[in-house]
């Protein structure tokens, strides 16, 4: 983004576009997102399933390009959380590419950061495999360099979501800086 005015309204125009093509409100995704930011995982992990269930479709982007849709999506949901994370999406740190990292923000006296991984795959039965894969390679990639950099990070969640069509399997764990 070339500058502040210009992300903001790329980020404003995406929500909207997101959430008119979905047919949610801002509230809902308010929601879903808090869970996640309050460490109420299985409580996210459920509303996601639901969320899935009843409004989004993958098929909105295609086939090939499901990993796209739901790279857009999560981006959207956690926006609302930018008063108290730094939201990076695709940006390099350790040796690749995390799909989204939150860092704290300092001033929030918040010390967990999170890196979430996304899987998809055709076959339903494959997600809980695919969700342990992305776990491991946050780890062995080192997804999280960027957020312990910051001193008051202390503590790393890491998430895999693994999506098949409407399906979500959520494998997560947490690593002490």
């Amino acid at each position: 983004m070339p500058n502040y005015e210009v992300s903001k309204i790329y980020k404003q125009r995406l929500l909207e576009w997101v959430t008119a093509k979905l047919d949610i409100s801002l509230h809902t995704y308010d929601s879903l997102a808090r869970f996640l930011a309050m460490g109420e995982l299985a409580t996210f992990e459920q509303s996601l399933q639901k969320f899935l269930t009843e409004s989004a479709s993958f098929y909105q982007t295609g086939d090939k390009m499901a990993e796209v849709f739901y790279s857009g999506f999560m981006f959207c949901l956690v926006h609302c959380l930018s008063y108290y994370y730094q939201i990076e999406s695709e940006q390099e740190s350790g040796m690749g590419r995390a799909d989204l990292v939150l860092i704290p923000k300092a001033a929030h006296n918040k010390d967990q950061a999170m890196v979430i991984e996304y899987k998809v795959s055709k076959d339903v039965s494959d997600l809980p495999a695919q969700a342990e894969a992305g776990l491991a390679q946050i780890t062995q990639k080192g997804y999280a360099t960027r957020a312990k950099a910051h001193d008051h990070v202390k503590k790393v969640l890491q998430i895999c979501l693994a999506f098949s069509g409407k399906d979500v399997v959520m494998k997560h764990q947490e690593v002490t800086c």
